[in-house]
């Protein structure tokens, strides 16, 4: 992290930031914050400039850097660069010694930060999301190795264990979860494989004037789009409700982003009912064994996934 903090490395930074994006031959003083280092993701730093845009210098412990700066570049070049008003972050530069990429930073702000609000900049942010994702699924991009669902039974195992270690008071109801995913997955259609995002949340959606750019897709890659479509519902509907809203709301944002991806050139929502079912099901376990030992926030948990759980594995909220 020092060495990409010197001023010499500033140096070339600076030397990479494209000229039409602002005052890249003079930017001035450059301030450099660390955003992330606790071994959840990519070692994180911005570069924030007094006359220049702001930079993201992302250092991995993976292969997955390589493999997002190349979906960032055939993404950017192809359908979703500058021209467009649906954007992926610009890449810069990727330094494979270092394992380190750049890219400029996201103009605008995230839809997540104006979703407790429930006004009218929130729901224009949740149609430009489902927009944006619908124009990535109908996009002929194929880059990565497709995904698998092999994850969802090893993370599921190892969640329900879990909350059944430290609630096992709620054993009843992790089994008739389980049961209920069980059915779902069997009754699964075959889904038509698009480029997904991988963690397509309201935190990675920015929204500028008329511009909509999306960040973070380490995990970009051929998958089903019911994967994508439910971690987005399911995220925006657990971000209304922890910032003080209701369900009515909720409902509101989740018919919006829902229809409008359904209106747009992806038509399809492949396993949508099964997915949102596990991302319940995995922040359900999470928050059970979070709140074992608080009666009043076990009780709200269990109220609110368990509502959750059933309108998402009866498909409720598909249109």
């Amino acid at each position: 992290m020092t060495a990409i903090s010197s001023p010499d490395f500033v140096d070339r930074v600076i030397q990479m930031i494209p000229r039409q994006e602002g005052s890249a031959e003079d930017p001035g003083v450059c301030r450099i914050r660390k955003i992330q280092n606790d071994g959840t993701g990519p070692a994180t730093l911005e570069y924030r400039f007094k006359n220049g845009p702001v930079v993201f210098g992302k250092l991995y412990r993976d292969e997955s850097g390589e493999h997002c700066h190349r979906v960032l570049s055939e993404l950017w070049s192809d359908g979703f660069g500058g021209n467009s008003s649906y954007q992926v972050v610009r890449p810069l530069a990727f330094f494979p010694d270092l394992n380190l990429m750049y890219t400029l930073g996201a103009p605008g702000n995230t839809v997540s930060s104006a979703l407790p609000a429930n006004g009218k900049i929130a729901l224009e942010g949740v149609r430009e999301s489902a927009h944006w994702l619908s124009r990535l699924h109908a996009s002929h991009h194929r880059i990565g190795k497709p995904d698998t669902p092999w994850y969802v039974f090893l993370k599921l195992a190892d969640r329900l264990s879990k909350a059944a270690a430290a609630n096992p008071k709620q054993l009843k109801l992790l089994k008739t979860v389980a049961v209920r995913l069980r059915e779902a997955q069997e009754s699964q259609v075959h889904p038509v494989i698009v480029q997904g995002h991988g963690q397509f949340r309201p935190i990675h959606v920015f929204r500028d004037t008329k511009i909509t750019s999306v960040i973070d897709l380490d995990r970009s890659r051929p998958a089903d789009p019911g994967r994508d479509l439910s971690e987005f519902v399911h995220r925006m509907r657990s971000h209304v409700f922890r910032g003080g809203g209701n369900r009515k709301a909720a409902d509101k944002f989740t018919e919006c982003f829902l229809d409008e991806y359904m209106k747009g050139p992806a038509t399809t929502p492949g396993n949508f009912r099964f997915y949102l079912g596990f991302n319940v099901a995995v922040s359900m376990c999470r928050h059970l064994k979070k709140s074992a030992n608080n009666k009043k926030a076990l009780k709200r948990d269990i109220d609110f996934y368990e509502h959750e759980f059933d309108k998402a594995i009866s498909g409720s909220f598909l249109p």
